[in-house]
């Protein structure tokens, strides 16, 4: 677990407890008993952070989301090596992918940072046509997209 997905469970935590303290307080509970009114206001609570959790990640990991959909759609590729640059998102700069049965033959495709999806399959497509053979950096790292 990375430090950042710690200190967001931690800070959550921290958060649910607050908000259950409170709740109790403004219901003249004591905090160890419940209401059901109280822990509906939780479970919305840890809902609603959840819910945020999940759509950040979505935005962060979105370029990857979509280069992964492409690339599983043509079952010949069988390594890949991503470029990305690590902003406000996880950018998707450079594809570096080889043939099954070819392992020499490494292709380069542009990412998706700057362009959509469609644009990108295009892309994907016209590299897997062409076959120009390049070398792969050797600072990129491998990525699974099985």
């Amino acid at each position: 677990m990375d430090f950042l997905a710690f200190l967001v469970a931690v800070s959550f935590v921290i958060l649910d407890g607050v908000v259950l303290f409170i709740a109790t307080v403004y219901l003249n509970l004591s905090p160890l008993r419940f209401r059901l009114k109280t822990l509906f206001v939780a479970i919305a609570v840890i809902a609603l952070q959840l819910s945020a959790v999940q759509w950040l990640y979505h935005q962060y990991y979105r370029q990857l989301h979509d280069v992964r959909t492409v690339l599983a759609e043509h079952p010949e590729i069988d390594r890949v090596w991503l470029g990305t640059n690590v902003d406000i998102e996880l950018e998707v700069e450079q594809v570096y992918f080889s043939i099954k049965g070819r392992p020499d033959l490494t292709l380069y495709s542009p990412g998706i940072d700057t362009v959509d999806k469609r644009e990108f399959r295009k892309r994907v497509e016209r590299a897997l046509k062409e076959r120009q053979q390049v070398l792969v950096p050797d600072y990129l790292p491998e990525y699974r997209i099985r």
